[in-house]
């Protein structure tokens, strides 16, 4: 059994604040989310591997989007903003 070299990486994604209609009527606000991973693989056919997700710990958004939607009765159109939030800190094995 052969121990490679590990392996490390890490993943800051940063958007500032922007609009999510062309009118500009919604706007989400800024998201920085770091995450990093570090993985080791043991001969030919094993890997072990951890994933830390939100290194800082914010409460931002994952995604942020509006859509126009019918709502009946009566037909009429109606506009919405809809956000998943970031997971909490967390670290995932495999």
């Amino acid at each position: 059994m052969t121990l490679k070299p590990a392996s490390a990486g890490n993943c800051l994604r940063a958007f500032g604040p922007r609009d999510l209609t062309s009118d500009g009527i919604y706007r989400s606000n800024a998201t920085i989310l770091l995450n990093a991973d570090v993985g080791y693989q043991i001969g030919e056919k094993w890997r072990i591997a951890a994933e830390f997700l939100n290194l800082l710990d914010r409460k931002d958004h994952d995604i942020d989007y509006a859509y126009t939607s019918r709502i009946t009765p009566p037909l009429r159109r109606h506009s919405q903003m809809f956000s998943t939030p970031l997971n909490r800190f967390r670290c995932d094995s495999h």
